[in-house]
């Protein structure tokens, strides 16, 4: 894997492992556990793996495509519940313009 390592979902922990180390991540082994904690200095949350499982947990792959975005564009948008109630909306307001939503009674 090489500094332009893509991420994507099925891969295997030690695949991910290797892309977050190369995407400037901090991953720290807990002794006695079997857990990884992974975390980086532009996002504010980290993620706690269990290292004796052989697949990437979802939520390491997401962390690591959201990283792997903010490399890739200087200005990332953020995604959030006001923006899919923003998008929700959207999509009602374009169907009741077609026809295909509820009268209005």
């Amino acid at each position: 894997m090489g500094k332009n390592s893509y991420v994507q979902h099925g891969m295997n922990l030690r695949q991910a492992l290797a892309a977050a180390t190369n995407l400037g991540c901090d991953v720290k082994k807990l002794r006695r556990t079997g857990e990884v904690i992974v975390s980086h200095p532009s996002i504010p949350l980290r993620v706690v793996v269990n290292s004796r499982r052989k697949d990437c947990p979802r939520q390491l792959s997401a962390f690591l495509r959201r990283l792997q975005g903010f490399e890739t564009s200087p200005s990332p948008v953020p995604a959030g519940r006001a923006n899919a109630r923003q998008a929700a909306a959207q999509a009602v307001d374009r169907a009741r313009r077609r026809g295909k939503g509820r009268k209005a009674q």
